[in-house]
């Protein structure tokens, strides 16, 4: 991996990885149009570390590490070099679709198959087999969607095209649950910790044929383990590939309204339903925040693209990203842009 410290005030550092993609930018000259003219960029490839050409995920840790995860185990790069971990360090599967750090601390990585583990300590640890399997058996053949851990060691998991959200009692010994949903289609299930996941239930053909998209939102109790506040938002869209649903992203904003895409639409909604919606024409792929609170798009094979103040604003110098699949971004502690690719 390629590393920089980036000038600070006006210049611009971009490095084109050949599966990881990044931007060390220093300055911002104008909201959302912050990109000098300045972009080297330079290839890396599994032979500089990278454990697969095939990377679904990035995010940084609290200790300033950053985790990709790939179809061949999890990466760790510490700035200098990658360390990766697979099941022969204990990963549950080697195929991880993403990762995700708790409140202790833990790295959490959400497998193919379904199955769940950690890194905690410089060790690698599993849910228990039992635990593990009974995820596989909820799932039949589907995935996870996402997943989250409050404060009290509760992990809770969507799914897609699965009737109900797992529940995982990690305290002492470990116990699975699994809380029906009380409606049919995608959902949001915002828990009283203000963390939301998103998922589906029953895709029918008769949801699949609809020229509107309609999404449940609840909230998820967790002392109770029920849902409340059920509400139904609907919205027009354009018919794209419904596979996508599966790749759907919700993101908890400071104000406390969230921000979504789905298939090739992206919504923000508050507490009074649908405040914005825009159609990219092409499946969105994920969408990150970022701390002058814009929210990056990445739709397929274009290039990315940028929600700042109701407006969706295109960089000129991203271009060069047209026609990458990109699966992921994050924006480092430095103010590095970082993206993936498959």
């Amino acid at each position: 991996m390629y590393f920089c410290n980036p000038v600070l005030n006006k210049s611009t550092v971009t490095v084109n990885v050949q599966n990881l993609f990044v931007l060390l930018i220093a300055g911002i000259l104008q909201p959302c149009l912050f990109f000098a003219q300045s972009d080297n960029f330079k290839n890396f490839s599994t032979q500089d570390g990278l454990p697969s050409s095939e990377v679904y995920h990035v995010m940084q840790d609290s200790k300033g590490y950053l985790w990709f995860t790939t179809d061949r185990g999890v990466s760790r790069y510490d700035g200098y070099e990658f360390k990766t971990f697979t099941t022969s360090e204990g990963l549950a599967d080697n195929t991880i679709f993403e990762s995700k750090e708790d409140y202790r601390g833990r790295i959490w990585f959400r497998s193919f198959s379904g199955r769940l583990s950690y890194y905690y300590n410089d060790s690698v640890y599993c849910l228990n087999k039992k635990v593990n399997d009974s995820i596989v058996q909820l799932l039949k053949g589907n995935i996870l969607m996402s997943f989250c851990i409050d404060s009290s060691d509760q992990l809770f998991a969507s799914a897609y095209n699965t009737e109900g959200i797992i529940r995982i009692d990690l305290t002492h010994e470990q116990k699975i649950y699994f809380l029906r949903l009380p409606a049919v289609g995608i959902y949001i299930a915002k828990l009283t910790t203000n963390q939301t996941l998103i998922g589906s239930s029953s895709m029918s053909t008769s949801i699949l044929k609809k020229d509107s998209t309609e999404l449940f939102s609840f909230v998820l109790d967790q002392k109770k383990a029920s849902f409340q506040k059920k509400r139904s938002l609907k919205w027009l869209s354009a018919k794209v590939p419904y596979y996508l649903v599966a790749n759907s992203k919700v993101l908890n904003l400071e104000n406390g309204s969230l921000a979504l895409s789905i298939n090739s639409d992206f919504l923000m909604l508050n507490a009074g339903g649908i405040t914005n919606n825009y159609n990219l024409n092409t499946g969105l792929y994920y969408i990150h925040p970022d701390k002058e609170k814009k929210i990056w798009m990445l739709p397929i094979k274009e290039a990315p693209v940028c929600y700042f103040k109701g407006q969706i604003e295109h960089e000129p110098v991203l271009e060069k990203l047209k026609g990458k699949s990109l699966s992921s971004m994050t924006i480092d502690a430095e103010g590095g842009f970082w993206f993936t690719s498959l």
